[in-house]
């Protein structure tokens, strides 16, 4: 409401003098006429209200209002309504319009809406965001963009915009929503970054609209492991069915191995798993290709995941066939380790360049192969395969020997050597034929009893046919060999010992050869004269002795001895008989070791006659004696005793030394027997003795340098043993060897290798020292050193070897098959990166650009897959193909792919881009395209142009271009227009051109718009009238704004409305016309309002200066100038400095702006002052003037542009360009300025304070990596390395923080500080830090590199090292190799090094060792303590004593076992103390009884009374077990103390049982209905678990007789006597028990196992003993077949002791001790006085060392005295009785069982 002081003021604001009210009502009635035909009419001035026909009119509104056209209302004024409270115009609210005196807003059609308030017209309603303006001939409205255009609305906007390449809007999205670009997303299948949409890559998914970083979901992370999608662009996760390569398809656990129906998946039962083995996945669709693929017959894959046929490989035992592709098992005699596409089998032993040496070799499968279930991978069955060396194996009698190509050659042992006894010998190891020991032969050759001989060689020779050498006969035993007529079994000694060995039969002793090893004597007074005698028939009388056919022995003739002489008489017949006499000169002979006397003296020179011999003495020293005649003369006669070779023989020679091998022999020779007609042998050539008196060919063991020993042409390797010395020869040191000379029983007589000093060095033959291996191997370099050393040609080099040279180098793009070529010939293959081409000639060419060859192979480049290429020449793999080819984008993937651009991008390639899309409006003429100058064609919707430049511009609306061509875009069919820009066809000019109307037709056509009517166009409607009294200018009109002219009479006048005003002064109008008055000619006026014409305009108007002419002219007054007008006057100047905004000033107030070159100033007083150098203005402005732009200044004063501006302002530097610029001087610069120079750099060294420096003056800082020094004079000095300096300061340069240097000269900040300084390690954290080299370890320094380490065994003396030369010390452990690096060795097992020194190893002594390699001390082993005694030394634990490590502690003894207890050797352990230990018991109602004294002898009856049928103790003694023959097992803890029942053994029949060496499992054979085998376990000793594990395998029979265990319960042996007899073995194998029945036949009563359960042995009735010694394997018999009833064995299975159970008399006994020696047992009968004349002896037992044995027997049908027990302590040699004492009364009883502990 008004109160008085507003309406007052209101009403002198209308010159009104007087109001008729007296109040103010309130309301808007306030501003209406109060009465009269005005009344009401609102805002009207008063008494500007008239009447007129129309009403009530105003001719003057209220101010603040408007009138209306038709003056009759008064309103607010346009843009603004009047408010609804108060008396007040308001802004025409938001979204309407308000036209000039509506007081009410008229709201905005439709969805139309306003930018703003205010708003004056319809005009001012446009689009909102997300609409398009669609112009209306009644009003105009709004659509919604169409998809994938977005629009930002309020402007008005006939089109949206489309969304930017690659986005699209969301179709579901609501209406309105599409706002800005934002609004343009990724559609599904793609994704946004900040520079383009992709589509989503194979194995992803997206499946809505999203904006920018929204990345697609891979399948993997979908849950979809081993899934992708068939193509890139996947919308779902639905769509990931296809299957990567790799991975096969699984429906409710199955792995399809066929092609999916489509109806069985779906994603709950469609899964992934790798592809499994033995199968290949290419991927794809389940219900397409992607299912599983078995490999080809007989291929696997080695892992899961295989993607291809070519991962489907030879599996180990197979050999790849390229023909049929598959895989062929190998066959007998080959192997293969498989896993490749090898196409051979490796045969068995051979160097791949001597097939041959495979002759010999079988192979059979022991490599277990599984074949693995598609569906969980868990093996269905397995293969036994050839798979690795061990599957080649030789057979008996046959050995392994290294061929002279470096193979392992399979021989059959030639005659006189046996080879291995094994059926199967399997595994790539030498093995050397056996020789037979000297004397003997395989072959029955001149022996007497050749077909016994023939027999039993028959037992040990095997014969093959498959050797090449046709049948071949080979020995596999010692038993084959057989002695030679005059060999046999001899005693010899050596080093005070005898041995047995195989030797001549003495003088006067003969054999005739074969299985025959005794010699047979002569009978007495006979001898054979020499050794060898094959026969008695050699056997001769000696002299004065005579002999016949069928004596038993020879006469004696007649009797010389009162003289030591013998008769000089025929040696087989006496010339004169016994008693007869004769002369003593006939006693001319004397017998051997006697020398004649004479005078007291031995004779020893010749003599005539025997007058002077007064008798005979034994041989003396230094002499030999052979008899004979002992006169002669001048040589003396044989009877004279001769002087030993070399003047000295043994001392105290006596009446033995009968021939010169009673000498000593010479050094060279040997004799090997007693034989006193023996001479010395002479070693073989090359070898000789150690020393003198060597006694058998064994000591011929010294061979000479440069030779090498040799057994059976096969040069040994290894130290000959000593059985094997006399076999052996000699040959020259073989080429790569070299042979010192030495003891060939040891290493130093063995040739050595070359290779084993150096490897790849070799030696000429007959090489005998280290320095000789100075050759090179063929495919090693020589290097000359220090030291020499040989390296192995790398693939791609050569050497032929025995050369000093260096490897040389193939020719150039050639290379060879691996390392070690031998020859330039070896380079046969393609270098990689070089393709082969097989010629003629063979030529080799560097790959291509986007080709590749790994090399090594003959095959041409390959081309890298489609759309890939490599970043140069020389590629070696596909691997290079890492860069898009020309033409192919790029992808990273997973997978990287690379695909054709399409038309319209292009790629240069050779780079790893996506192709790039031509500028825009441009495209390529087709696929492929490689550089934007493809794109050379218009796109769809643009239109291209000649140029230059050549450009290619949007088709405008009306306009098109399909593209792909070079053409302008091609207008619409005239009347016709497109819907917006980038039109491609004329099928898009479908709407109305502006000024021209739309007919539907048919047909369709578009007409100009006549006048009077027009079309706004783009749109398919008609031509609109113009509003009434208004006409057009003419034809074609676009919108009611073309009516335009007024109607006759009156002048025009826009309104609105339109109206006709009298025409003002300076206009006239002729009338009759619809145009507005006319304005006089330019610079002309009237003299007043109402002219009709142009002859009127005689003034000159405002703003124009009048000429009187002729011509009259009137001009408008120029900038500067000013004419009042309506005047015939000139224009006049502005004040000095001032200048008008324009032309046509009026008034000298006009002179308002500064002139050019002029800056203004607003004052007081406003002024205009010339600008100054550096600043300009142009003028005609109220502008001061500005300065040039910044690093620019003007020449002058006064400049009028900043054109002027084209010096640089000091401070600045200037450059030419284009473009020119000014750029203010960097710190380090300086310039003067007003000058177009650039800026100068300061003095090397030198910057300034900050940047715009004007003078060298400002150059007074230290640059950036350089050092100040204030001198005098001044310096700046590039900081060292491991030094920095920011600059711009006057400091030295700073030290890297400790242990950092910099990467050279010059650093400016720490940061620069990033390597290791020398002697320090860098480490790069976080944090980064540089620590000391520790230790052993070393840095150059200036690398970010950690501290190396000293080659191995090696160290630094101290920390800090800078180099490997510091690495000259010796780690403990390791011998120091001097060189140039040094080197170190580990110290071999044996040898030590306490370290920090440059010593080699050295050998530990007195019986020490190391426990491994690299010791840097010496221990004494286990079962030895270390006595300090000698520096160090192992002494060996006694028994009781047992030592269980590697002692170097000094001590007096090893560790002590319990008290009462002793320790079994090797004494390694405490389970090797055990109690001494013994258990019997007996079969009928009797107790047990024990005995732990030791020795045995006295017993303790436990009072156990029961029928017991066995009893077995464990290995300590302390736990025993005892059967009942019908009831259970007993056991005892405490050493048979106390025993208590295992309950759940059972009541059975117990026949026997056996127990491992722990006490913790019993094994028992019963009979009668419950026969099996049990076993009984158990983990406390009290709870038992038993179970019957014969496993079914084992026929029924109830006749078991014995078993028996090895130490750890794993090896059993149980037999049966009677109908069901047999052997079986038993093997544990982890989980069960598995039997085989052995091949050996008879009535068993009695089996031992030795604790390693390799040797078993059975004794039967009427039979030899069974063994084996290979645990069952194979078995042979030992002994002469008997009645044994039972047996034992030792822990080794070296000593048996065997019952005989047949009724003898005195002189043979009951027992037999058998032997293990040289791989067979030899046997002998004990007999002991201990031992009874009559017994039955029925049990045996022995101790683990063998030196404890219990004999009991049983009283069974014999008289009393027989039931007792006899005890041994020493392996059998003396026995006893058991003390009667202890068994009172029993020595009745029936033993049955026996066992001892020790």
């Amino acid at each position: 409401m008004l109160n008085q002081i507003q309406w007052t003021l209101l009403v002198a604001l209308a010159g009104v003098t007087c109001l008729h009210s007296t109040s103010a009502t309130g309301s808007r009635r306030a501003l209406a006429q109060a009465s009269g035909p005005c009344a009401g009419l609102l805002a009207c001035a008063p008494g500007a209200c008239i009447s007129s026909r129309r009403g009530p009119q105003c001719s003057q509104c209220l101010p603040g209002f408007v009138a209306a056209p038709n003056r009759t209302r008064c309103g607010c004024p346009a843009g603004t309504y009047l408010l609804t409270s108060g008396l007040a115009c308001g802004p025409c609210p938001m979204n309407s319009f308000c036209r000039p005196a509506a007081n009410t807003p008229q709201p905005c059609p439709g969805v139309l809406v306003t930018a703003r308030t205010g708003v004056r017209s319809l005009a001012g309603c446009v689009n909102p965001p997300g609409f398009r303006y669609v112009p209306g001939s009644a009003q105009p409205s709004a659509r919604p963009c169409e998809i994938n255009t977005f629009s930002l609305g309020l402007a008005g906007q006939t089109s949206c915009t489309p969304c930017p390449a690659g986005t699209a809007t969301d179709p579901e999205a609501p209406i309105g929503e599409q706002t800005n670009s934002s609004s343009c997303r990724a559609p599904p299948g793609f994704f946004f970054t900040g520079d383009g949409v992709y589509p989503c890559a194979a194995g992803s998914f997206k499946a809505g609209y999203t904006g920018h970083y929204v990345r697609c979901t891979t399948c993997e992370a979908a849950g979809r492991l081993g899934f992708t999608t068939a193509a890139a662009m996947a919308t779902s996760e639905l769509i990931c069915t296809a299957l990567k390569p790799g991975y096969a398809p699984v429906i409710r656990g199955v792995t399809q191995l066929a092609s999916v129906s489509v109806a069985s998946i779906s994603l709950g039962s469609l899964t992934a798993r790798l592809c499994p083995h033995d199968h290949w996945c290419p991927g794809g669709e389940a219900a397409g290709q992607g299912y599983a693929r078995p490999c080809p017959d007989g291929m696997m894959t080695q892992d899961t995941g295989a993607t291809s046929p070519e991962q489907c490989v030879a599996p180990p035992g197979y050999r790849f066939d390229a023909t049929t592709e598959t895989a062929v098992e190998c066959n007998n005699g080959f192997f293969s380790s498989g896993w490749d596409r090898a196409e051979s089998c490796t045969p068995c032993g051979v160097n791949p360049a001597a097939i041959d040496d495979a002759v010999g070799w079988h192979s059979e499968g022991m490599l277990r192969l599984p074949v693995r279930d598609p569906n969980n991978g868990l093996p269905m069955r397995w293969l036994s395969v050839r798979g690795n060396a061990t599957s080649c194996f030789i057979r008996r009698g046959m050995g392994i020997l290294i061929s002279t190509n470096g193979g392992l050659r399979a021989v059959a042992c030639p005659a006189n050597f046996h080879g291995t006894p094994e059926e199967k010998r399997f595994g790539l190891r030498l093995l050397s034929c056996t020789a037979c020991p000297v004397g003997q032969v395989t072959s029955c050759e001149g022996v007497s009893n050749q077909a016994a001989c023939e027999a039993n060689l028959s037992q040990y020779r095997a014969t093959y046919t498959d050797l090449p050498a046709g049948p071949v006969a080979a020995s596999f035993d010692r038993r084959a060999c057989v002695h030679l007529p005059g060999f046999a079994w001899v005693t010899a000694s050596s080093s005070n010992r005898s041995f047995v060995t195989s030797g001549k039969c003495p003088n006067g002793w003969y054999s005739s050869g074969g299985t025959n090893g005794t010699c047979t004597a002569c009978p007495d007074n006979l001898m054979t004269g020499t050794e060898g005698a094959a026969a008695q028939a050699e056997c001769v009388a000696q002299p004065g002795f005579s002999y016949t056919a069928g004596m038993t022995a020879a006469a004696q003739c007649l009797n010389c001895g009162s003289f030591g002489l013998i008769l000089a008489a025929d040696v087989s017949t006496c010339e004169l008989p016994v008693g007869s006499s004769t002369s003593l000169l006939q006693c001319d002979t004397i017998q051997a070791g006697y020398t004649p006397v004479g005078s007291s003296r031995p004779i020893l020179t010749a003599i005539a006659t025997v007058a002077g011999i007064t008798g005979t003495a034994a041989c003396p020293q230094d002499y030999y004696c052979q008899g004979g005649v002992v006169t002669g003369s001048p040589t003396a006669g044989p009877g004279i005793p001769v002087l030993c070779p070399g003047g000295t023989g043994t001392a105290g020679a006596s009446a033995a030394n009968t021939a010169d091998n009673n000498c000593p022999c010479p050094q060279g020779q040997y004799k090997a027997g007693y034989n006193k007609l023996m001479s010395c042998d002479t070693c073989s050539a090359g070898l000789t003795t150690s020393s003198t008196a060597s006694t058998r060919a064994d000591d011929c063991k010294i061979i000479a340098a440069g030779l090498a020993p040799v057994i059976a042409s096969v040069i040994q390797s290894s130290p000959v043993a000593d059985a094997a010395v006399s076999t052996v020869t000699t040959t020259q040191c073989s080429a790569g060897s070299i042979c010192i000379g030495g003891d060939i029983t040891t290493a130093a007589g063995i040739p050595v290798a070359c290779s084993s000093l150096v490897v790849g060095l070799t030696s000429a033959a007959g090489s005998d020292s280290a320095d000789d291996c100075n050759l090179t191997q063929p495919g090693y370099g020589y290097s000359a050193g220090p030291p020499v050393t040989a390296t192995l040609c790398a693939a791609g080099t050569f050497n032929t070897g025995s050369n000093q040279l260096a490897c040389q180098s193939c020719p150039t793009g050639f290379t060879t098959s691996g390392a070690g070529a031998t020859s330039s010939a070896d380079c046969t293959l393609a270098a990689p990166g070089y393709g082969y081409s097989a010629g003629p000639p063979i030529t080799t060419t560097q790959c291509a650009a986007g080709t590749f060859n790994a090399g090594s192979n003959q095959l041409a480049c390959q081309a890298c897959p489609t759309g890939f290429t490599t970043s140069g020449a020389g590629a070696t793999s596909s691997a290079d193909c890492t860069l898009a080819a020309a033409g192919y984008g790029y992808s990273a993937g997973p997978p990287v792919t690379a695909t054709q651009c399409a038309a319209g991008t292009y790629n240069a390639g050779s780079n790893q881009l996506a192709c790039q899309a031509c500028p825009t409006g441009f495209t390529t003429s087709g696929a492929g395209a490689t550089s934007s100058a493809d794109c050379t064609l218009a796109a769809p919707g643009y239109g291209y142009s000649a140029g230059p430049p050549i450009t290619a511009t949007q088709c405008a609306a009306g306009t098109y271009n399909a593209g792909s061509n070079q053409l302008a875009c091609q207008a619409c069919p005239a009347g016709f227009t497109t819907s917006g820009a980038g039109a491609t066809s004329s099928a898009d000019c479908t709407l109305a051109a502006p000024g021209y109307g739309y007919s539907a037709g048919p047909p369709v056509t578009a007409t100009q718009c006549a006048d009077g009517t027009y079309n706004a166009g783009s749109n398919q409607l008609a031509c609109q009238a113009c509003p009434a009294g208004f006409t057009t200018s003419g034809a074609g009109a676009t919108s009611s704004n073309d009516c335009t002219l007024a109607a006759a009479g009156y002048g025009y006048s826009a309104g609105p409305p339109v109206t006709a005003t009298q025409c003002t002064a300076g206009t006239y109008n002729a009338g009759s016309n619809q145009l507005a008055c006319q304005a006089c000619p330019a610079g002309f006026t009237t003299s007043g309002a109402g002219a009709t014409s142009s002859n009127d305009c005689t003034l000159a108007a405002a703003g124009y200066g009048y000429s009187a002419g002729p011509p009259v002219t009137a001009t408008q007054c120029t900038a500067g100038t000013y004419n009042a007008g309506s005047n015939q006057l000139a224009c006049q100047a502005c004040p000095a400095g001032f200048t008008t905004s324009g032309a046509g000033a009026t008034s000298s107030n006009d002179c308002t702006l500064a002139a050019a070159g002029y800056g203004y100033s607003a004052g007081p007083p406003v002024t205009a002052t010339q600008c100054t150098a550096g600043t300009y203005n142009a003028g005609s402005n109220q502008l001061a003037c500005q300065a040039c732009p910044a690093g620019f200044t003007t020449s002058g004063a006064g400049a009028t542009s900043s054109n002027d501006c084209t010096l640089a302002a000091a401070g600045y530097g200037y450059s030419a360009g284009p473009p020119v610029t000014a750029t203010q001087c960097t710190a380090g610069t300086y310039n003067a300025g007003s000058n177009q120079l650039a800026c100068q750099a300061c003095p090397a060294g030198f910057t300034t304070s900050g940047a715009g420096a004007t003078s060298s003056n400002d150059c007074t800082l230290a640059a950036a990596g350089y050092g100040y020094s204030a001198g005098p004079p001044v310096t700046a000095t590039q900081c060292t390395a491991g030094t920095y300096n920011a600059g711009s300061n006057q400091l030295a340069c700073q030290a890297c923080p400790a242990g950092f240097t910099t990467s050279g000269a010059g650093a400016t900040s720490s940061a620069a500080c990033t390597l290791a300084a020398a002697g320090y390690g860098y480490s790069a954290g976080p944090p980064v830090t540089a620590t000391l080299c520790a230790a052993g370890t070393y840095n150059a320094g200036s690398n970010q590199l950690a501290c190396q380490a000293c080659s191995t065994g090696l160290t630094t003396i101290s920390a800090g090292a800078t180099s490997i030369a510091a690495c000259n010390s010796t780690l403990p452990g390791y011998g120091y190799v001097a060189g140039s690096p040094a080197t170190a060795t580990q110290c071999l097992a044996g040898t030590y090094n306490a370290g920090g020194n440059q010593l080699f190893c050295q050998s530990c002594s007195n019986g020490l060792t190391t426990q491994f390699a690299g010791a840097s001390f010496c221990s004494a082993p286990p079962g030895y303590y270390y006595s300090s005694a000698s520096g160090g030394s192992a002494v060996a634990c006694t028994s009781g004593t047992y030592q269980s490590g590697y002692t170097s502690t000094p001590a007096s003894a090893c560790t002590s076992c319990p008290s009462d207890t002793q320790s079994y050797a090797p004494r390694t352990s405490s389970s090797d103390c055990y109690t001494p230990t013994a258990v019997a018991v007996q079969a009928v109602s009797a107790n047990i009884y024990t005995s732990s004294t030791g020795d045995a002898t006295v017993w303790q009856d436990r009072s156990y009374a029961g029928s017991w049928s066995s009893v077995v103790v464990d290995s300590s003694g302390k736990y025993m077990a005892a059967a009942r023959s019908s009831g259970q097992i007993w056991y005892s803890q405490d050493k048979g103390a106390t025993w208590t029942a295992i309950a759940n053994s059972g009541s059975r029949n117990w026949v026997h049982l056996a127990m491992d060496n722990t006490g913790t499992e019993i094994f028992g054979v019963a009979s009668s209905s419950n026969a099996a085998v049990f076993m009984g376990t158990t983990a406390d000793r009290s709870t038992w678990t038993w179970s019957d594990i014969s496993e079914g395998s084992i026929p029924v029979a109830n006749t078991w007789s014995s078993i028996a265990s090895n130490g750890d319960g794993t090896k059993l042996l149980a037999c049966k006597t009677g109908a069901g007899a047999g052997l079986f073995a038993g093997t544990f194998s982890g989980s069960s028990w598995s039997w085989a029945t052995a091949s050996p036949t008879g009535d068993w009563q009695s089996v031992a196992v030795n604790d390693a359960g390799t040797r078993m042995f059975a004794a039967a009735l009427n039979a030899a003993i069974a063994v084996s010694l290979d645990s069952g394997a194979t078995w042979g018999t030992t002994g002469s077949s008997s009645n044994f009833r039972s047996i034992a064995t030792d822990g080794a299975g070296s000593q048996l002791l065997a019952v005989r159970a047949d009724l003898v008399t005195a002189g043979n006994g009951f027992l037999l001790k058998g032997t293990f020696s040289g791989g067979s047992y030899s046997w002998a009968q004990i007999t002991n006085a201990a031992l009874p004349l009559l017994g039955n002896f029925w049990a045996v037992a022995s101790s683990r060392d063998g030196n404890t044995l219990l004999a009991a027997k049983s009283s069974t049908s014999l008289p009393p005295l027989a039931g007792d027990i006899r005890v041994s302590t020493d392996a059998g040699s003396t026995w006893s009785v058991a003390d009667t004492s202890a068994l009172l009364g029993l020595l009745q009883g029936d033993w049955t069982g026996v066992a001892v502990a020790g």
